[in-house]
């Protein structure tokens, strides 16, 4: 036989064209073809044909020429669809293709599986148990569940002949499993293509009108592309840098997920895509590291204020170095923003190398023999309480768990219980166990930060984002306190009891976008405090030209009692021009505050209108100022 990586590639075209020049490939071609013979697909052709052969054909296009994974993907389904066994496979390919199909093969009937269950309960459990049964694998032999992720990618394509139902609920498995597994393994291109296959499938009009906003968006527009590829390319050439220029433009169901997400933190619009930084990635792809760098830098320079940012500014908050800091799929590239005229996009720079591994992964290092990076896939799977997944690498602890399964609330879980036993968030995870939340008594915004140092680099970036909004909400919390004491001697308690022309005049005079900005300064800055300070007497919010009296009544929720306040307000000479009103439904007490004018100019008139308010004996608090 010859050597594989002999074959000219106008031979590795086709399963057939392999098959005629490696012995087991061949023998698994034949001995599949017949063993599928009288099997026809629901769409009616052959199933060797239609499914195993292009199973087999997408992993030969992807550069696979490992023949035991080859006659794998030709096997995959003997063992659960004819009368071979996996004795028999072992015996005729050897115990490397025999793991693989098992890893494939579906589990034993559902009435083996539970005969005294409902079909929906037998399913469930099954789908659970396939997992397991891969994670088994995926943490000595991560490549044999390439074939299964190659197979969904396959079968997705040919889910609309299925009842909505049964639609609907392999879309949610491929979701849910087998896109995370994908991109577990670094198996980005077969990642996109399942989410949004099976996007498609589960809300074909949110797929549309997804699809339709990401291809009307201008960044997508093939003049858009050319001309920030072309002043990519300049600087190659210019510096005499060799590589290439290639924008890519991210998938349906990503731009999706990421606006969902974006839009919960308050970050993106409900409608396009104008707010995601990446709808284009303009990958620029050179020789070595050290022309990243040199790339790195003449882009940085191309897109400064200095250079008068006609194309767009790189925004210097916005460089991730993935580069020396690898995801844990092996992703590895730097990013960097730049905000154009019509929003903004990602540059990525990496090596044709580590391109290849972005897009590939373990699938990149099986292609090139390098069998010892394997072990850098080894997957640990995880669930939820409710049967949600994660994957995570082998020696993962239960920081880690935490917040791959529970990104929303990790902050505030002091430990996971595993089978009624409680795991501390320095242990070890063990692989395919469900884990259930232990919540600490008061939420947090960000756990211990010694957690940093046993925590997974994608970890640890989410500790450091929460440890930084918990310092955000300090600085919020000393900003508030801070405000309040200079409203309240100018009589108000809040920035939203000014009326809105002065409160607009105040955000012009401190420069900022909103009170939000302006309450983190004054949190962070005595300089800040002392100009708010001078800028209420320059707009005249004071007790002397602005006249306002605030008053802040909390108690016993009852019929009557805003026409009494307003009664007594209006009684002392008083007019309203700010209130909130604040009810708790569970114990129907509220908590209302009410600000005006007319009394504090009229001497002795404030503590009037207090001590009326004291006897009417309707509050359990009264502030005035």
């Amino acid at each position: 036989m010859r050597e594989i990586e002999n074959i000219p590639p106008h031979r590795r075209n086709s399963i057939e064209s392999f098959a005629a020049l490696s012995d087991i490939v061949e023998r698994a071609y034949y001995r599949a073809k017949e063993a599928h013979a009288e099997q026809k697909r629901l769409t009616g052709e052959s199933y060797f044909e239609g499914h195993l052969v292009p199973v087999a054909n997408d992993l030969l296009a992807d550069g696979v020429s490992d023949e035991k994974i080859l006659a794998a993907a030709l096997l995959h389904d003997t063992v659960e669809d004819t009368d071979l066994t996996l004795e028999d496979i072992k015996r005729e390919f050897g115990d490397k293709v025999a793991s693989y199909v098992n890893v494939v093969s579906a589990l034993k009937s559902e009435q083996e599986a539970g005969k005294n269950e409902g079909a929906q309960e037998v399913k469930e459990k099954l789908d659970k148990l396939a997992v397991i049964k891969i994670a088994a694998v995926l943490v000595d032999e991560p490549e044999g569940v390439i074939i299964k992720i190659y197979e969904r990618k396959r079968n997705t394509e040919t889910l609309g002949i299925f009842p909505k139902k049964k639609r609907i609920a392999k879309a949610n498995e491929t979701l849910n499993v087998y896109a995370p597994m994908a991109n577990a393994l670094g198996l980005w291109i077969k990642k996109r293509e399942l989410e949004d296959d099976s996007f498609k499938h589960k809300d074909l009009s949110a797929y549309r009108k997804s699809r339709g906003e990401r291809d009307n968006d201008p960044r997508v527009q093939p003049e858009f592309r050319a001309k920030y590829s072309q002043l990519l390319k300049n600087i190659l050439s210019e510096n005499s840098i060799e590589g290439s220029v290639n924008p890519v433009v991210k998938s349906i169901f990503e731009l999706y997920k990421k606006r969902e997400q974006a839009i919960l933190k308050a970050k993106a619009r409900q409608v396009g895509f104008a707010d995601i930084n990446d709808i284009v990635s303009i990958r620029v792809l050179v020789k070595n590291t050290s022309d990243c760098y040199r790339v790195l830098e003449k882009v940085c320079a191309l897109f400064s204020q200095e250079n008068g940012g006609a194309d767009g500014l790189f925004n210097p908050r916005e460089i991730d170095n993935y580069l020396d800091l690898p995801q844990t799929n092996g992703y590895s590239a730097l990013h960097l923003t730049i905000n154009t005229n019509y929003g903004p996009i990602e540059i990525a720079i990496t090596t044709n190398d580590k391109e290849e591994v972005n897009n590939l992964g373990v699938l990149a290092h099986i292609n090139r023999k390098k069998y010892e990076k394997i072990k850098d896939y080894s997957l640990y799977v995880v669930f939820d309480d409710h049967g949600d997944t994660a994957f995570l690498p082998k020696g993962a602890k239960i920081i880690d768990v935490v917040y791959a399964l529970f990104p929303d609330s990790a902050a505030s879980i002091d430990a996971v219980n595993v089978n009624g036993k409680t795991l501390s968030l320095t242990d070890k995870a063990p692989n395919a166990a469900t884990f259930s939340p232990v919540y600490s008594i008061k939420p947090r915004r960000a756990p211990d930060s010694s957690l940093i140092e046993i925590a997974l680099p994608i970890t640890k970036d989410r500790i450091n984002a929460d440890l930084l909004l918990q310092e955000k909400d300090k600085l919020k919390e000393k900003g508030n306190e801070v405000m309040e004491k200079l409203l309240t001697k100018r009589g108000l308690f809040h920035f939203d009891d000014m009326p809105g022309d002065i409160s607009i005049r105040l955000l012009h005079e401190m420069r900022v976008a909103d009170i939000d900005e302006l309450i983190l300064l004054i949190g962070l800055s005595e300089d800040v405090r002392k100009e708010t300070s001078d800028a209420l007497d320059k707009l005249g919010v004071d007790k002397e030209h602005f006249a306002a009296t605030s008053i802040r009544l909390s108690g016993e929720d009852q019929e009557g009692i805003m026409a009494k306040v307003g009664e007594l307000i209006l009684e002392h000479g008083g007019s309203i021009f700010a209130d909130l009103l604040e009810v708790n439904q569970k114990d129907l007490t509220f908590c209302w505050r009410l600000s005006f004018t007319g009394i504090a100019q009229r001497e002795g008139k404030e503590r009037e209108l207090l001590e009326a308010l004291q006897k009417s004996r309707l509050f359990t608090n009264i502030e005035m100022v």
